[in-house]
C-alpha cells in the first residue's frame, strides 16, 4: 500500500528492458517501461505458479492541478495497473495495460507485451505496444517540447502511438555487451495536426556492462535519437559511465 510502482514497470515488461539512460525503453513505451508511481494505492501480485504470475494495482491520488490555457483546475484521478507475466528456463513472456483516468479528459491508456529468449550465445528482447490519449510517464516532457518548439500542444484528444523495443545482449568476456532499438510513431503528423513537423520518434543504443562483485557493476554506454518527443529535427547524442551497488 502506498506510493507504488505500476505493474508494466515493476517487475514485468520492464524485465525485458536493457537500456540504459536515453536509450531505456521508457522513451518509447512511457509507463510501460518507466518508473511511473502510483500515488495512494493498493497492489497485489501473486506467487509464483508453475511460472505464472499476476498482478493487479489502484491508485486514486490526491487532489492533483492541472494548468489550462494559464488557469488552475482541481481534479481527481485514478490509476489502474494490471499485468501478467510468464518465466521458465530461457523464455520470458509479459503482458501489461494500465488506464489513468480523470474528469479533465479522456482516459489515457496503454499496453505491452514483451518477451525475450536466452539462446546462451545471445539473448533476444523484444517488445510491442500502443498508447491512447496520451502517454503515462512522459507526457509533460513532450507537451513542453511540442509548445517550446511548435505552439499550444495536448497529449490529450485523440492522439495515439505505437511503440517498438528490439534489443540483443551477449557476453563479452566478464562483462555484458547490449546494443538496442526502439521506435514510438504517432499520429500528430497526420495533415490535420502538425504535417511536416511531427516525426517518427527512433533511439539508437548500445551499453557494455561489467561486473566487480555481485552487488557492484560499472558501465559504459552511448545513445543517438531523431524525432525525440515526436518533432521533426530534434535530434540527441548521449553518452556516459557509471557505477551501480545494490544495496
Amino acid at each position: 500500500m502506498g506510493r507504488q510502482y505500476n505493474l508494466g514497470y515493476n517487475g514485468f515488461t520492464h524485465d525485458v528492458n536493457e537500456g540504459v539512460s536515453f536509450g531505456d525503453m521508457d522513451r518509447a513505451f512511457g509507463a510501460q517501461g518507466s518508473s511511473t508511481r502510483m500515488d495512494n494505492s493498493f497492489k497485489y501480485v501473486t506467487p509464483s505458479l508453475s511460472g505464472f504470475k499476476a498482478g493487479i494495482a489502484y491508485g486514486n491520488p490526491d487532489t492533483t492541478v492541472t494548468r489550462i490555457n494559464g488557469a488552475s483546475k482541481s481534479d481527481r484521478s485514478n490509476h489502474l495497473s494490471t499485468a501478467l507475466k510468464y518465466e521458465s528456463g530461457p523464455l520470458f513472456v509479459a503482458a501489461s495495460y494500465d488506464r489513468a483516468s480523470s474528469s479533465l479528459d479522456n482516459a489515457i491508456t496503454n499496453w505491452a507485451i514483451a518477451g525475450a529468449y536466452d539462446f546462451e550465445v545471445v539473448k533476444l528482447h523484444l517488445a510491442y505496444g500502443q498508447d491512447r490519449y496520451g502517454k503515462l510517464g512522459w507526457a509533460n516532457e513532450a507537451k513542453d517540447l511540442y509548445e517550446k518548439l511548435i505552439g499550444t500542444y495536448s497529449l490529450g484528444k485523440d492522439f495515439k502511438s505505437s511503440n517498438y523495443y528490439v534489443g540483443l545482449s551477449a557476453p563479452v568476456g566478464a562483462g555484458t555487451l547490449v546494443a538496442s532499438w526502439s521506435r514510438s510513431s504517432s499520429n500528430l503528423d497526420d495533415s490535420d495536426k502538425w504535417g511536416d513537423k511531427a516525426k517518427a520518434q527512433n533511439i539508437y543504443h548500445v551499453n557494455y556492462k561489467y561486473p566487480l562483485s555481485k552487488r557492484t557493476s560499472v558501465y559504459a554506454y552511448g545513445s543517438y535519437g531523431t524525432g525525440v518527443g515526436y518533432v521533426d529535427g530534434v535530434k540527441v547524442k548521449e553518452a556516459g559511465v557509471g557505477l551501480n551497488h545494490k544495496f
